[in-house]
């Protein structure tokens, strides 16, 4: 009889210690399954924000036309988190006409292949106003920095282009308008007309550039380019 007890009293430890060690081993799987999913949740994240390249307020985008098109009435300013190819227009939503864009020590080079390749690094619209602030640089490679049919404001800023560095129109609708109070530009040509422009430069209180550090030779060039649209304009207005 005592040997039977001890037999059933031997089964059941040891079924209680085979439902402890199914127990732990339940629990252990569950808490690596979640470690796991923590991991990979956090993985995603840590992707996503090292993709991001442009932000808006608070809030982080993997592209920098994405960001222009989430701009607002009050977050206007687009930052640049990192260096980065591509070609944008400045279309931001409904209602907003004025783009801030921050270099933020960062390069915004032109695309030179894909659906924007053979368009400017960047493009003002008519009837839009860019300003460009901050540290870094608008690379147009082959193609101009900068596009302009609207407005143009360069407050500080390295421009390069291995071709025509900045292209403005003006027609009878609009009349595009640059403001430089700062910056570094280099390129063979500095500024020309876009295919659609009649004339420029017509009113020359558009065309501040002070500071301008090429040789006098080219500096000499500039003024040229700007008295020749100068004295076009007059003709055209006569």
């Amino acid at each position: 009889m005592r040997s039977h007890e001890k037999r059933v009293n031997m089964c059941l430890r040891t079924q209680g210690k085979y439902l402890v060690s199914v127990v732990l081993t339940a629990v252990f799987a569950i808490a690596s399954l979640f470690g796991t999913l923590l991991f990979s949740t956090d993985t995603v994240a840590d992707a996503a924000e090292s993709q991001a390249v442009a932000q808006v307020g608070n809030t982080t985008y993997a592209s920098v036309q994405e960001a222009i098109g989430r701009t607002t009435l009050k977050n206007t300013t687009v930052t640049l988190l990192a260096d980065v190819t591509e070609s944008v227009m400045i279309t931001p939503p409904k209602g907003v006409r004025n783009v801030t864009f921050h270099l933020n020590g960062h390069t915004l080079q032109a695309a030179e292949s894909g659906g924007a390749a053979g368009f400017a690094a960047i493009t003002v619209p008519a009837n839009m106003q860019l300003t460009i602030v901050g540290p870094g640089t608008v690379a147009g490679g082959t193609q101009p920095a900068v596009d302009c049919r609207g407005t143009l404001r360069v407050e500080s800023g390295t421009f390069t282009s291995d071709a025509t560095l900045m292209r403005f129109a003006e027609t009878d609708e609009t009349s595009a308008q640059g403001s430089f109070s700062g910056g570094t530009f280099t390129a063979p040509t500095l500024f020309n007309l876009l295919d659609d422009a009649k004339n420029l430069g017509y009113d020359c209180s558009r065309w501040r550039i002070p500071g301008y550090d090429r040789s006098w030779t080219e500096h000499a060039r500039l003024v040229e380019w700007l008295v020749l649209r100068l004295v076009d304009s007059c003709a055209v207005l006569g």
